[in-house]
């Protein structure tokens, strides 16, 4: 289940100025609506724990197809990889 936005996390300034990049695996609900559940956003994985935030805000103001069983919409979790990186790299 992809994001409808296509725009990236916004990558905090001063991790980008001082090169750090990396993936963040992050987990959330994603209700009936297609909207991820406040507060439900569990990061698992990070180079950086300033990544977090970003990472939250993004995942929060998403818009995903909802998951459905037998024709109807259901709650679902969903695992995600996010990268960050430099340009060009």
């Amino acid at each position: 289940m992809l994001p409808s936005s296509s725009a990236a996390p916004e990558y905090p300034g001063h991790l980008r100025r001082q090169g750090i990049e990396g993936r963040v695996i992050a987990a959330a609900i994603v209700a009936t609506t297609g909207r991820v559940e406040p507060g439900s956003v569990k990061v698992s994985v990070t180079p950086h724990p300033d990544f977090i935030p970003a990472v939250e805000r993004y995942l929060e103001r998403a818009r995903y197809r909802p998951g459905h069983f037998n024709g109807r919409p259901v709650r679902v979790c969903i695992i995600t990889p996010l990268d960050f990186r430099t340009v060009g790299r």
